[in-house]
C-alpha cells in the first residue's frame, strides 16, 4: 500500500486528478471509436540518428475537434511503439496545435489498457493514471498551454522503455477561441544505444494539493519536504531535469534545497506565465548530497472575488513539480492532507504553508 500511495502522489495523477473524474465535457467532436493512429493508418516512423544507430521514433496523433468554449478532459491517446527491444530515451519532443491545456504521458506494456491506437474515451478504455504509473512509468508532462516543448536529459542519462511498449496519455483540451478547432499533437522520441547509457532515471514529484488562494490578494504557498527522514541520506541522488506546473493565477514557482549544508540552494526559479515551456535540463546534474530535502512554493495573484482551490480546470490552480533523478528510489509527496496555514506577510504577499508528507519506494525494474 505504501508503494501504491507513493505512485498516487506522482505528478501524472496530481496534474490531472480532476480529469480522472471527467470534470470537462467529454464530447470531443471525434468518434472515440475511430482509433486509427492517423487518418491513413500507422504514421509512426523510425530511423537512425546521425551518431550511428539509435532510433528516432516520430508519431502524429489524429486530431480532435473542440467547439468554441468547450473543455475536454475525458479523452486518451495511445501509440504502440512495436519495439522488440528496450528503448533508451534521452529526449522527448512534443508539438501541439491550439487548445492543448495540458497532457501527461506514460509508457506501459502492450495490452495494459483495452484500447486501440489513436483517440479513445478514457473510461471506455479503463484508463487510470495510477495504473499506468504502476504498470510502466512516467514519460513526459506538458507545461500548461505550451505547444512546443522538449524534455532533454544530460548525455548518458535516459528513461528505459521496455520492449513492446505503448505510449499513452490523458489529455486536457480547452478552446477559448470564438470558433471550433481541430487540433492535434505529434511526438518524437530520440534514443541512444544501450552501450552509451550511463544513468537510468526515475521520477520525483511534490505537490501542494491543499491550496486555498485568497481573493484580491497576492499569496505564496510553500512547503519543506524532509527526504532524508523518508529514504535516508541523499549523497547518491542527483537531479537531471525539473518541471514546474501551475495555472494562470500563478506568477512563478521556486524549488530549492532544504536543510543541511545545502540550505537555500536554488534548483529552479521560474517567473513565467502559462504558455511557455518551463522544464529545465540540469547539466551537469545537480547533486543533493548534504541536503535534507526539497523546499518548493508557488506565488499567486488572485484578482477575483473567490477563493481559488486546487483542480484541473481552467478555473482552478495547481503547484506541482516533476523531476527526474538517478536515485534508486521513486520520491513522491507534498501537502496532500490538512489545511494550509498562514504564517505571516512578506511585504504584500500572504505566506501559507502546510505539512509535507514524503514517501520513498524502490523504483520498479523496467
Amino acid at each position: 500500500m505504501r508503494g501504491m500511495r507513493a505512485l498516487c502522489l506522482l505528478v501524472p495523477l496530481c496534474l490531472a486528478a480532476a480529469a480522472c473524474s471527467g470534470d470537462g465535457d467529454g464530447s470531443s467532436g471525434q468518434d472515440p471509436g475511430d482509433s486509427s493512429g492517423s487518418p491513413d493508418g500507422d504514421d509512426s516512423s523510425g530511423g537512425d540518428d546521425s551518431s550511428g544507430g539509435a532510433p528516432v521514433l516520430e508519431h502524429e496523433f489524429p486530431s480532435v475537434g473542440v467547439e468554441s468554449g468547450q473543455e475536454i478532459t475525458t479523452l486518451c491517446l495511445s501509440w504502440s511503439l512495436h519495439n522488440d527491444a528496450p528503448l533508451f530515451v534521452s529526449t522527448v519532443a512534443m508539438n501541439a496545435g491550439p487548445g492543448w491545456h495540458h497532457s501527461n504521458w506514460f509508457y506501459v506494456p502492450s495490452g495494459t489498457f483495452p484500447a486501440d491506437d489513436g483517440v479513445w474515451n478514457c473510461e471506455d478504455g479503463e484508463f487510470d493514471q495510477v495504473a499506468a504509473a504502476l504498470a510502466g512509468g512516467v514519460l513526459f508532462a506538458q507545461s500548461t498551454q505550451a505547444t512546443d516543448e522538449t524534455q532533454s536529459f544530460p548525455e548518458g542519462a535516459v528513461l528505459e522503455v521496455p520492449r513492446d511498449a505503448v505510449v499513452v496519455s490523458q489529455i486536457h483540451l480547452l478552446n477559448a477561441s470564438d470558433e471550433a478547432i481541430d487540433t492535434g499533437v505529434s511526438m518524437t522520441l530520440s534514443t541512444v544505444k544501450e552501450e552509451d547509457v550511463q544513468i537510468r532515471l526515475h521520477p520525483m514529484s511534490f505537490d501542494f494539493h491543499q491550496l486555498a488562494i485568497p481573493p484580491q490578494q497576492r499569496s505564496r504557498f510553500a512547503a519543506e519536504c524532509d527526504m532524508v527522514a523518508a529514504g535516508g541520506p541523499l549523497d547518491g541522488t542527483s537531479l537531471y531535469y525539473a518541471l514546474p506546473h501551475y495555472h494562470k493565477w500563478a506568477r512563478g514557482m521556486n524549488i530549492e534545497m532544504f536543510g543541511g549544508d545545502r540550505e537555500g540552494e536554488v534548483i529552479s526559479d521560474v517567473e513565467a506565465r502559462i504558455g511557455e515551456p518551463l522544464g529545465t535540463t540540469l547539466s551537469p546534474p545537480l547533486s543533493m548530497a548534504g541536503a535534507q530535502g526539497i523546499r518548493f512554493g508557488c506565488t499567486y495573484d488572485n484578482d477575483t472575488e473567490r477563493t481559488i482551490g486546487y483542480g484541473n480546470s481552467g478555473d482552478d490552480e495547481m503547484c506541482i513539480f516533476l523531476a527526474f533523478t538517478d536515485s534508486e528510489l521513486t520520491w513522491a509527496g507534498g501537502v496532500v492532507t490538512g489545511e494550509a496555514t498562514m504564517t505571516g506577510m512578506d511585504g504584500d504577499v500572504a505566506v501559507y504553508t502546510g505539512e509535507c508528507t514524503t514517501i520513498a519506494v524502490p523504483s520498479p525494474e523496467p
